[in-house]
């Protein structure tokens, strides 16, 4: 059968950044603690995690494809431009969780206690499996009927590649003191190159996959 994706135990503490291949598209995972409804649909809880993606994903040129923020988890295509997903990871994540604390008033862990799950999309099959996936969860978690009721963050087909978020700096955490953080922050979606598949022929097949 075709090669749909590879999964890497990388994406923790212990990742060797070396493994992470430049210009290749990945699939990221990563849920709460204990499955908890961390991010359940909250404006200031998507914000942090907005701000938090857009920011990191500039700093470490992650190419940001497709994005949902589950109640539980969260799902994002990406590629890794430049080798420093073990980077970003790390900075996201972190700053997620130090945000969430701060908004959430809550000590210990947001994240759970296990490496990110990277799945390496060799194909452009598996490109647009997995973003049909993304964009298809939460029917497949019987939270809605169609995708686009989802009250959380979430990308349609039509959007893979083709839409652009803009994101205040959250009123928590990101202090305006500190410079490092912006005002406003954009968060472009991007399309990569998948042989000889159009930008358009890739957003059909995958409205096709979810």
């Amino acid at each position: 059968g075709r090669v749909y994706g590879t999964e890497l135990a990388l994406g923790g503490g212990m990742s060797d950044p070396r493994q992470y291949l430049p210009g290749s598209p990945y699939l990221l995972t990563r849920r709460a603690l204990l499955r908890q409804y961390t991010f359940k649909p909250d404006p200031l809880v998507q914000q942090i995690w907005l701000y938090s993606l857009a920011f990191y994903a500039k700093r470490h040129h992650i190419d940001v494809h497709s994005l949902v923020l589950m109640s539980t988890h969260e799902h994002l295509v990406t590629t890794d431009t430049q080798g420093l997903m073990h980077d970003f990871l790390r900075d996201f994540h972190r700053t997620v969780a130090k945000a969430l604390q701060a908004h959430l008033r809550i000590d210990g862990n947001i994240w759970e206690d296990k490496p990110t799950s990277v799945v390496h999309l060799v194909t452009p099959e598996a490109f647009v499996e997995k973003s049909g996936y993304v964009i298809a969860n939460p029917v497949e978690a019987e939270a809605v009927e169609h995708s686009r009721q989802w009250p959380g963050l979430i990308v349609s087909a039509d959007e893979v590649g083709n839409k652009t978020f803009t994101i205040e700096r959250p009123k928590v955490y990101f202090s305006p003191r500190n410079k490092q953080w912006p005002k406003t922050i954009t968060l472009d979606l991007t399309m990569p190159e998948l042989g000889d598949y159009s930008a358009n022929e890739v957003r059909e097949l995958i409205a096709a996959e979810a």
